[in-house]
């Protein structure tokens, strides 16, 4: 009787507790729906509710109050406070088993209040957190989404539309048009925010206007956005009726809703696009307009720019003060209207959410410096044109480094190449060689630099090979994609299957960056070798280099040899560059003629001259190792093949290989990265050749007898059906020296190089996701170091894809080669090598040999040409033991000799 009475009170105390508690969490819903009740009210009554006991011991229920408290501080714009209500709720939820829905929506939330508080870093690490959640919800595209915007603005605009084009796919799959909308709207917003959208990418750009054109309907305000932005994307196109129409459009509709800041960038756009038409009175009707509809710095900021660059006056230093104005503006930063040569530090430049518009605005100062200097010859203009120029430099470093697409990262070595010009000018007439070297390194194969940069912090971190395998073979299915794609742009089921990998690969980086925390070190600048370093290292009494920066004006070079260093220009360019395209037709042929050769002659002596513009210039490159460090249209041009006499009628031009044994680098600074400081003990070689193909109608190769001359190599050699793609692939980091005598070309729809195996092609993007240290690789095949020619990085190779993973040096053809002469040069070039002779000096040699025993006709260059070395040229074969025991003998003499006389100091 008295258990049942006991339960029964049990129960009811219960039951009251229940009630209580129902109660209470009605009470909290009450003043959440109280919409009469003030804001700063409901956060005090919900405050009182974390001291009662029902909630002391729920943390799911507290988290809930802490959640509510952060929207009601949001609501009434205090930030702070909403930052740190909302970080209570997260860090509880963080304890909450299965709570991660809730936990991203509170996540979420934290971005829009950090949003809001200006702190852009805080923004990024929340929603960085949101999408490396295990559990996908709607808040992990949310947050793709706004990070794209984020990615965009900050300059890594590709990774921005990957990430825009990850949400679009979820979006899309769960019918959300608005969210969709918004997509379509961004993407434009990214890509206008480019200095000019690749051709290629014009008709996503399009189809996203034909989408967006569907939606709107009556949404004006995202009709002015999207046309405002393709009004900016066509005037970098140049096609500025259009642009003047799309802007005009925007402006009407951002006039009807009273928009003030946008209608003033659209008026100042307006006012620029007639000031490139001379149309100056109507121009400066607009940018009044645009100064006067709004107080907004950024706003402002375009207007004083555009009233710089387009000012009509005699004197080029009157536009400084307006390019000034326009950048500290920006920034928000007092600075005396008189002073016009401070600038802002690059923290300034860091902090602000405008740092790709002050970076327009620094190069306009920068150019008018020198410009200023032109017309007065004041020297103090081309020091602050130097400072400006650093700046640059350092901020152009900053945005690539911030950069983690590669796309993004070569778009802004692209964007350095005219400032690296402008420096290295500066630097010329300063005559300040050492600095001038800084910019023309900076100028070269950067993207490549870094990736060998974080292959060499991945060996030291140790990652496991499972991780490493894993993360190539999804860069692997990306490339093949993104090729894919390419083929047929309109494909929608490629772009959600590349949506779904670029999110695995994404958070996949995420976790190998959470394992091994410095792998975030990866992304930090690279080291830039000084003139003085790469001098240690490239010249002695037996060696020089040269290295070269061009555009379509003019062009500078350093010589630095024995007896120091020619800092030199070279004018007219232009020209330059026909001359040596002229020359490249030249010798695609061979020459039949004397006249020809007479002609070929006189040509190649003119460029030669040009090139090494210096007295003695002959003296200082005969008997010598010249590297070459080339640019532009020189990237494939082989400086050997230039002539060192005027002479008209001799039997045979004397070409400049005659007197000099010649090698090639992308940089100093990637070929200091490419040294190795041990020599292998043993060297294994592994060939390729063919010989027959199954497919594409390639025709049949010569059966080339390597075996023969390998003798002091352990070496494998593959031929027929055994050169397949698949066993290239398998040994390819178990051999130092690979050679491949093969068919090569590139894809005339996509432009990528290739290179032909027995069953099937190798492209250019799967070899750079293939691992490799060889000590070097030959391809004896047609155009292996053709490609597509890149700004400030490059041509893009089969050549350049074997040094990306770590080949020390490549021997590619800039042409097509003669199968049998190039195969008498190659086996020439082998024997040498096993004499223990450098790469450079066997080359040398074997061309050498050819000249010496050819004909007139053989001699011509393109027979024996087409071949370079470029990379590292120390011997593959280690000095026989018969070296080491004259070493040791001589040591040993050395010894004797020493005690000899020490005995007999010892006996006077």
């Amino acid at each position: 009787m008295f258990m049942k009475v006991l339960m029964k009170l049990l129960f009811f105390i219960s039951h009251c507790y229940v009630l209580q508690a129902q109660n209470i969490e009605a009470d909290l819903i009450g003043v959440i729906k109280d919409s009469s009740m003030p804001t700063h009210e409901k956060i005090e009554q919900t405050k009182l509710l974390l001291e009662h006991d029902n909630f002391v011991n729920n943390l799911e229920k507290q988290s809930d109050i802490y959640h509510q408290l952060g929207s009601y501080n949001y609501k009434i714009r205090n930030y702070k406070n909403a930052i740190v209500e909302i970080s209570k709720a997260i860090e509880i939820r963080e304890k909450i088993p299965n709570a991660s829905y809730k936990l991203d929506n509170s996540l979420y939330k934290a971005y829009k209040y950090y949003n809001k508080a200006k702190d852009k870093e805080n923004s990024k690490k929340v929603l960085e957190r949101i999408i490396k959640s295990d559990k996908k919800n709607k808040y992990n595209y949310y947050a793709y989404f706004r990070l794209g915007i984020l990615y965009g603005e900050s300059g890594d605009f590709f990774k921005g539309l990957d990430y825009v084009n990850i949400a679009k796919t979820y979006f899309e799959k769960h019918n959300e048009q608005k969210l969709l909308l918004k997509c379509y709207m961004e993407s434009i917003y990214i890509y206008s925010l480019m200095e000019k959208v690749p051709e290629s990418k014009m008709d996503i750009v399009l189809n996203y206007k034909k989408e967006l054109d569907k939606l709107i309907q009556n949404d004006a305000k995202t009709s002015y956005i999207v046309n405002g932005n393709l009004g900016k994307i066509y005037e970098r196109k140049g096609e500025n009726d259009r642009a003047i129409k799309y802007n005009e459009y925007a402006l009407k509709l951002s006039l009807e809703l009273n928009d003030s800041i946008n209608a003033s960038l659209l008026y100042n756009n307006i006012g620029a696009l007639y000031s490139m038409q001379n149309k100056d009175d109507l121009a400066n009707d607009y940018y009044k307009k645009s100064l006067k509809g709004t107080n907004s710095p950024y706003a402002n900021s375009f207007v004083y720019d555009n009233l710089g660059y387009y000012l009509k006056t005699n004197k080029a230093f009157d536009k400084t003060y307006y390019y000034q104005k326009a950048i500290y503006t920006v920034l928000e930063i007092p600075n005396d209207s008189t002073n016009l040569i401070s600038l802002p530090t690059i923290k300034d430049i860091k902090d602000s959410e405008y740092k790709l518009d002050v970076l327009g605005y620094l190069i306009d100062k920068a150019n008018n410096w020198v410009v200023s200097f032109e017309e007065e010859q004041k020297t103090e203009y081309l020091k602050y044109a130097k400072e400006t120029l650093y700046l640059i430099d350092e901020l152009i470093s900053l945005i690539r480094m911030e950069s983690e697409a590669d796309n993004s990262k070569l778009y802004w070595i692209k964007r350095g190449v005219n400032t690296y010009m402008l420096a290295v000018k500066v630097c010329y007439l300063l005559n300040k060689q050492e600095e001038a070297f800084y910019f023309m390194e900076k100028n070269k194969a950067l993207l490549l630099l870094e990736n060998l940069n974080k292959q060499q912090i991945e060996m030291g971190l140790q990652v496991p090979e499972k991780l490493k395998n894993r993360k190539y073979s999804l860069k692997h299915q990306l490339l093949d994609i993104e090729r894919d794609i390419k083929q047929k742009p309109k494909n929608k089921s490629l772009q959600i299957e590349y949506s779904i990998l670029k999110e695995n690969y994404t958070n996949f980086l995420d976790s190998l960056e959470s394992n091994y925390p410095s792998y975030t070190n990866m992304n930090k600048d690279v080291k830039i070798l000084t003139l003085n370093n790469a001098t240690n290292k490239h010249v002695s009494k037996q060696s020089c280099f040269v290295e070269y920066i061009f555009n379509n004006e003019n062009g500078y070079g350093i010589f630095s040899g024995e007896e120091g260093v020619q800092f030199f220009e070279i004018a007219n360019t232009f020209q330059l560059f026909e001359d040596v395209k002229y020359l490249k037709v030249m010798i695609s042929k061979p020459f039949k003629y004397q006249v020809e050769f007479d002609e070929y002659n006189k040509l190649a002596y003119s460029v030669f001259n040009r090139l090494f513009p210096f007295k003695e210039n002959i003296k200082q490159l005969s008997n010598k190792k010249l590297t070459v460090i080339s640019d532009s249209e020189l990237l494939n041009f082989p400086f050997e093949a230039l002539t060192l006499k005027k002479v008209i009628g001799d039997f045979k031009p004397n070409y400049l290989i005659q007197e000099t044994e010649i090698s090639y680098l992308q940089s100093v600074s990637v070929f200091n990265k490419l040294e190795k400081d041990k020599f292998k003990k043993e060297q294994t070689l592994i060939s390729y050749a063919p010989v027959i193909f199954n497919y594409d109608s390639l025709p049949s190769l010569q059966k080339n007898n390597m075996r023969s001359i390998f003798t002091s190599l352990s070496s494998k050699i593959l031929l027929k059906e055994k050169a397949t793609k698949k066993s290239f692939i398998a040994n390819l980091k178990n051999h130092d020296i690979i050679y491949i005598n093969t068919h090569a070309g590139i894809n005339e729809n996509t432009g990528e190089p290739w290179i032909a195996f027995f069953d099937e092609k190798l492209t250019l993007s799967e070899l750079y996701k293939l691992d490799n240290e060889a000590e070097l690789v030959i391809l004896d095949a047609c155009e292996t170091a053709l490609g597509k020619q890149e700004r400030g990085e490059g041509i893009m190779s089969l050549s350049r894809g074997f040094f990306y993973n770590g080949t020390r040096s490549v021997i590619a053809s800039q042409r097509k080669v003669n199968e049998r002469f190039n195969t008498k040069i190659l086996n020439t070039f082998f024997k040498e090598l096993q004499k223990g002779k450098t790469k450079s000096k066997a080359l040398h040699n074997a061309k050498l040999d050819h000249l010496n025993t050819s004909d007139l006709y053989d001699s011509s260059p393109y027979f024996w040409a087409a071949m370079t070395l470029t990379g590292n040229i120390e011997p593959v074969i280690k000095p026989t033991d018969n070296y080491i025991m004259q070493l040791i003998l001589i040591l040993l003499v050395i010894l004797i000799l020493f005690i000899v006389l020490k005995r007999k100091k010892a006996v006077r």
